[in-house]
């Protein structure tokens, strides 16, 4: 299941870097899901404007990381409460995430991260969260098969997207 807002990524177009950024560690089974998409996107001839990077520390280095980008993709293992491998993207500007979301296993998280750089000023001009909801968090596995098939539909879609902002400029 694919829960997404229309044209998102047409905000994404104009000048600037688009940072994509893939968040999650490997130690946890699923949490790993946002590193498993940007290694995936890495295989793809991007355009230059796009910049790739994976991220397993806190909020509050999150915020950094995103301080040279106008527009900022984040990928992310979320406990959404729906089936395992749901994907759900969310424009972090514009909308907010339901309050029963757990989309970090970090005690200052990306939810901590968005709220302390919009009261900073320092959010970019465009941010887009996808989550993809984990099954598994157990030491040491690696992902589960449904969210391996979500990895491969993100960043597939992402590639797709970037296309398309590409065929309209």
């Amino acid at each position: 299941m694919i829960t997404k807002p229309a044209n998102r990524m047409r905000t994404m177009t104009g000048s600037g870097q688009l940072l994509i950024i893939g968040i999650g560690t490997e130690l946890y089974g699923d949490d790993a899901a946002g590193l498993a998409v940007v290694r995936s996107l890495r295989s793809v001839e991007l355009p230059e404007f796009v910049k790739i990077m994976e991220f397993s520390s806190d909020g509050a280095s999150l915020i950094n990381l995103w301080d040279d980008a106008t527009r900022v993709i984040l990928i992310d293992c979320v406990s959404a409460q729906t089936l395992p491998g749901t994907i759900v993207a969310i424009d972090l500007l514009h909308g907010s995430l339901p309050s029963h979301w757990k989309p970090s296993t970090h005690n200052f998280g990306l939810v901590e991260a968005v709220g302390l750089a919009r009261a900073m000023g320092r959010l970019p001009s465009s941010l887009m969260l996808y989550g993809i909801q984990g099954n598994s968090h157990e030491h040491g596995h690696g992902l589960s098969p449904e969210v391996r098939v979500a990895v491969e539909n993100v960043a597939t879609m992402i590639e797709l997207e970037l296309l398309d902002v590409l065929d309209c400029s």
